[in-house]
């Protein structure tokens, strides 16, 4: 059987289905990319997965038979069409004897019976539409805050909300605003939290989907497969996402997720800040505070000064960032991981935070924008005297 395919448009497709190839495999089979003929030899289907998530993504070709299933060793596969300079690349395949050609090069594999490769999960749920540019903004502002601890799978998640706007959020609710139906991502290790919400502004029914707790790759991954709006299809252990010739569906992680908003405490004072020129601040006060161990300064906030200090004593080395505040009186003083506050700072978006306080026992900081449908949260280090 031969297969004729543009280099272009198959680099691309290879390009697509690689991140849902693991770096180690438990199976051979999973470090290969399944193609498969279908559609009378006019399309040839490109899949790969890591057995929890999977992409699907397809190429117009040129094929007289219809059908054909094999899997190819999908780093290598990606190599070769790369650095390949013609424009068509021509693929030949006999029992599992596979051919790759463009125009004076020729390489040969070994491939893998394409029904060895993992089944396509189907399922039932409900579907809807998602804003891409939306969908991609929730995750840049929030994946980054899920845990990697393995020790904690629940925190591993990003947890994705779809509902009525009815749930009054109590501390947060005047903070974050919506109307009509909303989706929410919320993601936390701990540590730090970061929570976007929208409104959605349609019809259908979220009473059957309500929370899907879905791995921060996966997330991740769709942000950058798709370009524009597609659609989500959800049930108690899938999530698909689909737009034109290309699916990604992945596996739910199992379990419920905190009571996120239990955490945020009720901060009455508010200081308004600078955005660029603390996370320029805490950026400095990293060099002298990370230490490879730890990387933790103490804020002091008086005066309408925020002071940023780190007191090294292994090193001896000593430094201090003051920035000028607006807002509320306050004399406060905790010490705070600066990457954690860094990371949330730089997903918000505006010249200015507005940041609030309270002196209560958990001592948490809260991180509001200008857009006031995103929070984020970082608790204090603990410091033994």
């Amino acid at each position: 059987m031969k297969i004729k395919v543009n280099r272009v448009e198959l680099a691309k497709a290879l390009g697509d289905v690689l991140p849902a190839i693991p770096q180690k495999a438990t199976l051979p089979i999973l470090n290969h990319v399944l193609l498969v003929v279908e559609n009378i030899g006019n399309e040839i289907i490109l899949s790969g997965t890591d057995l929890k998530t999977r992409v699907d993504t397809c190429v117009k070709c040129e094929s007289e038979v219809d059908g054909c299933s094999i899997a190819l060793n999908a780093k290598k596969l990606d190599a070769v069409v790369n650095s390949f300079s013609g424009e068509i690349v021509n693929i030949t395949v006999k029992d599992l004897d596979v051919k790759v050609e463009c125009a004076k090069s020729t390489f040969k594999f070994k491939a893998l019976d394409g029904a060895e490769f993992p089944l396509k999960a189907e399922f039932e749920g409900t579907g809807f539409d998602v804003d891409y540019n939306t969908f991609k903004s929730f995750v840049g502002k929030t994946s980054f805050a899920a845990s990697t601890d393995e020790m904690r799978p629940i925190l591993n998640g990003v947890l994705w909300e779809l509902g009525e706007d009815d749930r009054g959020y109590e501390n947060i609710q005047a903070n974050m605003d919506s109307e009509g139906t909303f989706m929410q991502m919320t993601a936390t290790d701990g540590h730090r939290l970061s929570s976007a919400k929208s409104g959605l502004f349609d019809s259908v029914d979220f009473s059957s989907v309500g929370k899907a707790l879905i791995d921060p790759k996966a997330l991740k991954m769709a942000a950058k497969f798709f370009d524009t709006d597609f659609y989500v299809k959800v049930s108690a252990n899938f999530v698909s996402f689909a737009s034109g010739n290309r699916t990604l569906h992945t596996r739910l992680i199992d379990g419920e997720y905190v009571d996120w908003e239990q955490v945020v405490p009720a901060n009455e004072i508010e200081v308004i800040l600078n955005r660029v020129g603390l996370i320029q601040a805490l950026k400095r006060s990293s060099i002298v505070a990370d230490n490879g161990l730890v990387n933790h300064s103490i804020y002091s906030f008086a005066e309408g000064v925020l002071s940023i200090s780190v007191d090294d004593p292994l090193s001896g080395s000593q430094s201090l960032e003051e920035i000028n505040f607006d807002g509320d009186a306050v004399t406060f003083e905790a010490s705070y991981d600066n990457s954690y506050l860094i990371s949330i700072l730089q997903s918000f978006e505006g010249d200015v935070v507005t940041v609030k306080i309270n002196d209560d026992p958990t001592r948490a900081l809260t991180v509001h924008g200008e857009n006031t449908n995103q929070i984020g949260l970082v608790m204090p280090v603990r410091i033994k005297n």
